[in-house]
């Protein structure tokens, strides 16, 4: 997770011309922390809102599952108001969202369901496996 503006966040941004979301999305978290990722399969969508020169957005975030490749140097990118970069257990990232945003709420718990749904297709395939051996 990332800490900026005083909160725990996610790294995101917006897409650059002609770039698509999921190219955006990975390189925003390979800017904000410094980290190699690969994309994986799409997580969720949130919409958050936001003032801007003084007029409200309202933001669509298209959200991945990422495989980290290399985190060595991992750090803040300072330049984006980023303090802080680092790896949280779960017992750490529901604390860290006690001082987050509702929106990143939603995506960590998108995050757990999807893995406990992949862990369960993992054990039932390995079951299946077994009794086939049988």
């Amino acid at each position: 997770m990332i800490y900026r503006l005083k909160k725990w966040d996610l790294p995101k941004g917006k897409l650059e011309k002609k770039e698509k979301i999921g190219e955006a999305a990975k390189r925003e978290v390979e800017e904000e922390c410094n980290v190699k990722v690969e994309l994986k399969e799409k997580l969720c969508t949130t919409w958050h809102t936001y003032t801007m020169k003084r007029k409200k957005v309202i933001k669509r975030t298209t959200w991945y599952n990422m495989k980290v490749l290399k985190d060595k140097k991992m750090q803040p990118q300072v330049e984006e108001d980023i303090e802080e970069v680092r790896w949280m257990t779960p017992k750490e990232v529901y604390h860290g969202l006690q001082n987050s945003y509702k929106s990143i709420s939603f995506v960590v718990d998108e995050y757990f369901k999807h893995r406990k749904h992949k862990l369960a297709e993992k054990a039932a395939a390995k079951e299946i496996a077994l009794k086939k051996t049988d």
